[in-house]
């Protein structure tokens, strides 16, 4: 894009926005009719199943996160620029992909989430279920600042070079991001676990209609 055009790295979230707004939209206008005339199912895919690609997308995000950040910690090595912590003469737009599949996940994790709790919840605690599916979001932040802390102490004992360093092409956030990887395969392999015994409530569905602009309103309603 030209040497003189710089972009900002914290600018690579609105493309995850950007990408979630999109994807939402694909999803309820072309996806569900799609996989509805495949499955039978008035919402395309089951509950469970809109989460499940969520997480399947979650994983892959992590691959790609590894992928790349071992191609830029390659070319830091080949410029010498690992030692003096340098600019890597990459373009940022090799992590753009990432940020695209996370707002991809994202469009079915979080929408997915507070549909299934919406829907699936008892009558009297349906709204707090809700909530709950946001919590979960405040909660993983939490466990990933614990975690990041955990892995670079475990590393860097007994004098090793540890994996998260101030000097980012000192560091091997790739094995970072490939531990991440292994971790939601195992969260991915529990929630097969989970839904092989899970039943579902009984949902009375007036109409497809009804069915296309609920899960739609759901999260609206939930906004109120």
């Amino acid at each position: 894009m030209g040497p003189h055009f710089k972009i900002p790295p914290a600018s690579l979230t609105s493309f995850t926005t950007l990408s979630i707004a999109l994807s939402i939209i694909l999803y309820d206008r072309y996806f569900v009719r799609l996989m509805r005339s495949w499955t039978g199912n008035p919402r395309g895919i089951s509950l469970l199943q809109r989460l499940g690609v969520g997480l399947v997308l979650d994983g892959l995000v992590m691959v790609v996160a590894f992928l790349m950040e071992k191609k830029r910690l390659s070319i830091a090595r080949e410029h010498g620029v690992v030692a003096n912590g340098g600019p890597v003469p990459i373009t940022i737009l090799i992590l753009l992909p990432q940020f695209v599949m996370i707002g991809m996940a994202e469009a079915f994790l979080i929408v997915g989430k507070i549909v299934f709790f919406y829907h699936q919840a008892h009558e009297g605690i349906k709204r707090l279920g809700s909530s709950l599916s946001l919590v979960t979001y405040g909660v993983r932040n939490f466990l990933s600042s614990f975690l990041v802390i955990l892995v670079a102490n475990i590393t860097q004992r007994n004098g090793r070079k540890g994996w998260i360093l101030n000097n980012q092409n000192a560091s091997h956030l790739d094995y970072y991001y490939r531990l991440l990887s292994i971790i939601r395969l195992c969260n991915f392999l529990f929630f097969l676990i989970v839904c092989r015994f899970y039943l579902y409530k009984p949902e009375v569905l007036e109409s497809q209609e009804e069915t296309d602009k609920g899960d739609s309103q759901v999260v609206e309603h939930n906004r109120s």
